[in-house]
């Protein structure tokens, strides 16, 4: 006899017949039963929909109400944190400051370590900078009087208005950033060369920062010290908006956000242009463009070959070739062949009305003409068939110039070749003065850099600040 029979247990085989009938019967009631439910419940739905909505609508904006209470009480401790990590930050970077002055810069100075006049000068600026954030902190920490810990909300609210004005008195005063975060590039290189030929400067450095070690500071090296400045204005910025999302709507604090980020971005502004500056210089230098730097003529972004992002070019074949292109306020610098090392063939298209330079005047011309070296000249052009030879490394590298005018130019975008035409009504070769029918086609190699292309020629469209 089996195990299960001797417990009780039978198979499901074996159940009756009727049983299994009863068992489909009692499905069948109960999905009549829900069926009777929801047809029910869709009824008095339907019945009172109104009343039933606006009790949903009711609830939901009580629970909304509540929410947003528990969020302010726990903003309330988020404020307070950032409040006082402006304040520990405002101490740590003004730490930093003095002494970076004191350490570093006067001893420096007083010993006359350095003779670069234009390094002694943006190092100077830092302790003018110092100056200004004593002042800054000092009014700062005259709103902490109390524990900021132990504040209620309404006395948070009272301390951030009176942070807020601070800000705005103080706006005029950053300002005086600008000289340095212009020139901090710049700085940072020439100190680079200075550390290369000065000795004793090394000697010194060395020394100072052992002691800045041995004193337990967090910044012990010069460089680290210097960078601080550039990087506080932003910061500010970071921590008023920090505290805009946590409080209700503040006039006075956006205005001293915007004022905030209107500095931050005239401060980019000016190191972008110092870059741009560079930049042009050597080009200037390199394509041997004479007379090409002009008061009113200035970089506006460049696209240089890279791994995996260039722009390609396409003129009288039918082909697109590999170029740099640099694209200036009112003319476009077409650098066609990139890839060699011993040529280079420069197209120039210049807006109508801009100063152009003249395809006529070449190098020989200037070392015969002025007393100026053809290796030191900066400023060179040449006509569509003249070549410059760089003598200045061991390669000679030929230069060849077109230059171009071009009327009332236009674009048109293809975005899924990802090519963009500049039309016009007449292009000019200068050299020839005769009109040339070409097209002026760029093809890009990804999305991002049609975008960036397009904005920039944009703006050489409309001759951007002219």
């Amino acid at each position: 006899m089996s195990i299960f029979r001797v417990l009780g247990y039978t198979h499901h085989s074996q159940y009756p017949k009727d049983r299994k009938a009863k068992h489909k019967e009692e499905h069948k009631e109960k999905k009549q039963k829900k069926n009777v439910m929801f047809s029910t419940l869709v009824y008095l739905i339907h019945l009172f929909d109104g009343p039933i909505i606006l009790f949903i609508f009711i609830s939901l904006f009580y629970y909304i109400i509540t929410l947003t209470n528990n969020n302010k009480e726990v903003d309330v401790s988020q404020l307070i944190f950032t409040l006082q990590e402006l304040k520990d930050t405002e101490l740590s970077y003004l730490t930093g400051l003095r002494q970076c002055n004191q350490m570093f810069i006067e001893p420096i100075l007083k010993n006359q370590l350095i003779t670069n006049e234009y390094l002694c000068n943006r190092l100077n600026e830092l302790q003018t900078i110092e100056n200004v954030n004593s002042k800054f902190y000092e009014k700062l920490t005259k709103k902490y009087q109390k524990n900021i810990s132990t504040l209620q909300k309404e006395q948070v609210f009272e301390l951030i208005n009176e942070i807020v004005k601070l800000f705005l008195y103080f706006a005029p005063s950053f300002k005086l950033y600008s000289p340095y975060i212009t020139n901090y590039t710049k700085m940072i290189e020439e100190l680079k060369k200075e550390k290369e030929n000065n000795s004793k400067l090394v000697k010194l450095l060395q020394q100072q920062k052992f002691k800045c070690e041995e004193k337990g500071m967090r910044i012990t090296n010069l460089e680290g010290l210097l960078i601080t400045a550039v990087q506080r204005i932003p910061r500010y910025k970071l921590l008023l908006q920090d505290l805009q999302k946590r409080i209700p709507s503040s006039k006075e604090l956006e205005k001293s956000i915007q004022i905030i980020q209107s500095i931050a971005c005239h401060l980019n502004l000016k190191e972008l242009e110092m870059e741009n500056q560079k930049k042009t210089k050597h080009l200037i230098h390199k394509f041997k463009l004479r007379k090409f730097l002009q008061p009113n003529r200035h970089l506006l972004f460049d696209f240089c070959k890279k791994e995996n992002s260039t722009i390609n070019y396409k003129n009288r074949s039918k082909n697109f070739k590999v170029c740099e292109l640099f694209i200036f306020n009112d003319v476009l610098l077409i650098h066609k062949r990139c890839d060699s090392k011993l040529f280079a063939k420069v197209e120039l298209i210049f807006q109508q009305g801009s100063k152009i330079i003249s395809p006529r005047e070449s190098v020989n011309d200037v070392a015969v003409n002025t007393t100026v070296d053809v290796n030191n000249t900066s400023f060179t052009s040449t006509t569509t068939t003249a070549a410059v030879v760089n003598n200045n490394s061991q390669q000679q590298v030929v230069t060849t110039h077109k230059v171009f005018t071009i009327d009332k130019p236009s674009l048109t975008v293809n975005k899924e070749n990802m090519e963009i035409t500049i039309n016009y009504s007449n292009l000019t070769e200068v050299s020839h003065n005769k009109k040339v029918e070409k097209n002026i086609i760029f093809s890009c190699s990804d999305n991002g850099q049609l975008k960036l292309l397009e904005q920039y020629l944009n703006k050489f469209v409309a001759q951007e600040n002219l």
